[in-house]
């Protein structure tokens, strides 16, 4: 496709879509204005102090502030004549309505002075009609959080399994992980790729199912973070270190891990004197700034034998061989390494390394109109461990992973009643695997084949010795880049409805290079293209690039009255798969490739009843479309060998999942509650493959053919931090069954499986589920018992599963023929965290230390089995003795903190 084609393409679309849409970042605020009669008092002024946010009430003294970002806030009414009266503590979430009440103003004629109540934040939010669960970055500090997608994991909605996060029962793959409204998620892999400092959230939503049509390309899962901005009014700082390694790295509890955390925000100081000051004397034309920056070393609970946790993981890792290729990376780059990172004794490379980078300025430029510029990176290294190269990991694989994200987006408050964002964006993705060499390192005849062992002569009998490459040896090389043009519009229609609409448009540049096998000759049907790298190495080759196009526009009201909230809405997504392999074979009617354009529409409808003041019940329906890991989509399908071959699809329509979900909320008091919910969820059109295709192109092709569903109901209750204590309750009970685990389950190189015709336990399936937090905490001033010191957070957590399935070998004694798959099960597994901080103070810099403790008890829970034995260590002996089948050990972590 031509450039041109591509441009008149995005400026229709920019025609069609007036105004465009994007994950919600603000709340509102609601009240009533009454006299010291209860009469309501009309066009009172009612402003959100320290901020531009305000506005009259109507006739009936009621108002309504929409656009207010998350956080807490002090509210006051005025009118002329009358008392201010304010309202402190208000506290206002993502998506979510706070009601502050009646907010009471007394005649000046009583010489009073400003009458400040405290709001009494209601632990049942009335108008969320799905399961919802908000965190910001206390909570996070308070249960040793670090990293945004732990969160996730800590409920029981969600089960950890494979090294992937399932969301009531979905395949991994299927949350959006959101930042600031923008995704990150990889969409050739379906991962986050951009991580976010714990320092730098202001609020985090995570919702387990029923979410919003603002909400798109999501089948199970939104984790929405909204980061936070600097204040205009004072400079806050923090900085942190923890590390594992205080009385030496040869401890049990030691991963020889280091972490770091700076931020810094606050009013840029030249901006007042260049910009100056807004009109009315109000003052605008200010820059506030925050940035952030994390560092995290470690060499996770399977460290490999021979070297001990000094190890130097950067040594060595590349030699200067020849190349005339190396992709999107330099050497330099891709290590990060020799002349940086040796030299870098206090943090040299381990065997994971992650780096995270965050900034954002804000410039309001009018009380009502800002704009913000926001930037996140991050930056990963690693050497997974692989239980084969045990004592070999100067052949292991290396794996890079660079990426950052750069918003621009603008806010206009147009009244209290109506605002719009608009945001443009460009994400940027590179990613590396390989063995520490190029392909040219392996030109075939340059090393004897020996060297590279078939999986028949070491899986469970042998490690590989130095110098030895398993046969899969390979490279590969990706890139993504994506533009998106994307904003909101919300107007409140009248007192009951908030109506949103909108859209967004996203174009890809994909390009990915992939050679496995690079030491045989390539002899495919299929030539390579002239740009391709390595064009006569690999038996199995996938070299492509790729430029489509997708987005989606839609319709939501939320209807709020005293008796009943709705949230209905529609949405509508669309995809241009492109004419990339247009000149490409299609293999089941052997002529071209064709594709066709995707249209998908997404009904959501949920309800809320707030039964009593301390009651709600609420029901929520929704149709739940996503395009799958665009890997599946995009291929050049060069193989030159006789194995089964598979064949990407372009043509692949979404994936769909309709879910349904009725739960009830109960009060005990404003600090305390219980939830009851269930859940069924029916999924169609997952990825899988499908025996076909014309000689010489036959093999397996992915399409729509899986299918899943889903049932089961949970239970939480919940008690905030009061009297010095809180506790959190959780337990989940559900059934997953499909008809495939992975989109590769009905592939096998000799005889190709049928497609199971009824369903079985998935991989994820986990029939119990139970968390529990208890959390003992002490302000400033509190004193447990009269004598224990103030100032201090304690937390212990546990979190319990009841066992993944399994399908036993022939040669296990629990074989049964007639029992299909996963009818067997692993061992419970169990485990406890422990966290504790102690704050001290010194004029205005707050300071203190903390003390984490991963798995108390150090149980080795059992992450995964022989097949043959249904043991973690297959006959016991040490090639089978695989350290991932069981969990990390204890670890033992202290740091200090500073902030101001």
């Amino acid at each position: 496709m031509h450039f041109r084609v591509k441009l008149w393409s995005f400026l229709v679309l920019l025609l069609v879509i007036p105004v465009m849409i994007y994950a919600g970042t603000t709340g509102k605020i609601r009240g009533r204005v009454v006299d010291d009669r209860g009469n309501p008092v009309p066009y009172a002024q009612v402003m959100v102090l320290n901020t531009s946010f305000g506005g009259l009430t109507n006739a009936q003294g009621e108002f309504d502030i929409i656009g207010v970002p998350p956080g807490t806030y002090t509210v006051q009414a005025a009118m002329i004549g009358f008392t201010p009266a304010q309202k402190a503590g208000v506290v206002v979430h993502v998506d979510r309505t706070t009601d502050v009440g009646p907010m009471t103003l007394r005649s000046e004629a009583l010489e009073i002075g400003i009458e400040v109540t405290t709001y009494g934040q209601r632990i049942i939010a009335t108008d969320v009609t799905a399961t919802e669960v908000t965190v910001n970055a206390e909570q996070m500090e308070a249960l040793g959080i670090d990293q945004f997608a732990e969160a996730l994991t800590r409920s029981t909605s969600a089960t950890q399994q494979g090294g992937e996060i399932h969301v009531r029962g979905g395949r991994g793959g299927e949350v959006l992980y959101m930042v600031d409204g923008m995704s990150v998620r990889d969409p050739l892999f379906g991962n986050f790729s951009i991580d976010i400092s714990s320092n730098a959230v202001q609020e985090m939503n995570i919702i387990a199912g029923g979410f919003n049509a603002e909400y798109g390309q999501a089948q199970s899962g939104v984790v929405n973070v909204v980061t936070r901005e600097g204040s205009r009014t004072n400079y806050s700082g923090r900085l942190s270190y923890k590390t594992d390694k205080f009385a030496g790295t040869d401890r049990d509890y030691s991963f020889n891990s280091d972490r770091y955390e700076f931020s810094l925000g606050g009013p840029e100081p030249l901006s007042r004197l260049l910009l100056g000051r807004g009109e009315e004397g109000r003052e605008s034309g200010y820059l506030t700034f925050f940035v952030s920056t994390t560092g995290y070393w470690y060499n996770t609970g399977t460290p490999y034998v021979g070297f001990n946790n000094d190890f130097d993981y950067a040594q060595n890792r590349y030699s200067p061989d020849s190349t005339n290729y190396r992709g999107w990376v330099t050497p330099g780059d891709f290590l990060l390494q020799s002349d940086i990172m040796e030299d870098n004794k206090l943090f040299p490379l381990r065997q994971y390394n992650r780096y995270t980078s965050n900034a954002k300025l804000a410039y309001l430029l009018t009380s009502t109109k800002k704009l913000i510029f926001s930037f996140n990176k991050t930056w990963k290294w690693q050497v997974p461990y692989e239980h084969i190269y045990k004592y070999n990991v100067e052949n292991e694989m290396v794996a890079q992973d660079i990426a950052y994200q750069w918003t621009l987006g603008w806010n206009h408050t147009i009244s209290s009643k109506a605002f719009y964002n608009l945001k443009f964006g460009f994400f940027h993705n590179t990613a590396a695997r390989d063995h520490g060499h190029n392909p040219d390192y392996w030109y075939p005849g340059t090393f004897p084949e020996e060297i590279f062992v078939r999986s028949e002569q070491y899986d469970g009998i042998r490690f590989l010795n130095q110098g030895e490459y398993d046969q899969w040896v390979a490279w590969s090389r990706r890139q993504v880049k994506r533009w998106s043009l994307m904003g909101d519009f919300s107007w409140q229609l009248n007192r009951e409805n908030l109506v949103k609409f909108g859209g967004s448009f996203d174009y890809y540049q994909l390009q990915y290079h992939s050679i496995q096998y690079p030491y045989l000759y390539y002899t495919g049907a299929i030539q390579p293209e002239p740009w391709e790298p390595y064009p006569d190495q690999g038996v199995f080759r996938n070299c492509y690039k790729a430029e489509p196009m997708g987005g989606s526009v839609y319709l939501q009201d939320k209807l709020e009255t005293e008796g009943m909230i709705i949230n209905v809405g529609m949405r509508l997504d669309f995809w241009v798969p492109g004419d990339a392999f247009s000149n490409y074979p299609d293999p089941l009617s052997g002529d071209t490739v064709q594709t066709t354009n995707k249209y998908d529409f997404s009904p959501r409808l949920g309800i809320a009843f707030p039964v009593t003041d301390k009651d709600k019940l609420y029901f929520s329906y929704g149709r739940f479309i996503q395009l799958p890991e665009l890997q599946y989509l995009y291929g050049a399908n060069q193989q030159g060998t006789s194995a089964l071959k598979i064949y990407t699809n372009p043509d692949i329509d979404a994936e769909k999942t309709v879910q349904y979900e009725i739960g009830l909320d109960h009060a005990f008091n404003s600090y305390s509650k219980v939830s009851v919910r269930a859940f069924f969820k029916d999924i169609r059109g997952l990825v899988g493959l499908m025996s076909g295709g014309t000689p010489p192109f036959d093999g397996q092709i992915y399409t729509n053919l899986d299918y899943g569903n889903v049932r089961g109901f949970d239970f939480s209750f919940e008690k905030n931090v009061r009297n010095y204590w809180g506790v959190g309750l959780g337990y989940t009970m559900q059934w997953a069954y499909g008809k495939g685990s992975s989109e590769r389950d009905n592939y096998q190189l000799d005889d190709p499986k049928e497609i199971p015709l009824k369903t079985y336990p998935l991989n994820w399936d986990e029939r119990h589920a139970v968390t529990g937090d208890l959390t003992l905490q002490a302000g400033e001033g509190e004193k447990m018992f009269g004598f224990v010191p103030d100032k201090w957070t304690f937390s212990i957590e546990c979190q319990y599963g009841s066992g993944f399935p399994y399908t036993p070998s022939t040669d296990n004694p629990d074989y049964d023929l007639l029992a299909g798959k996963n009818y067997m099960r692993m061992p419970y597994h169990i485990e406890w965290n422990l966290n504790f901080i102690k704050n001290f103070s010194y004029g205005p810099v707050d300071y203190g230390f903390t003390v984490n403790v991963d798995n108390l008890f150090n149980r080795k829970n059992v992450l995964d089995v022989n097949e043959d034995t249904g043991t973690w260590n297959g006959n016991g002996s040490e090639i089978q003795s695989d350290p991932t089948n069981r969990s990390d050990p204890r670890r033992i972590m202290v740091g200090f903190f500073a902030s101001f």
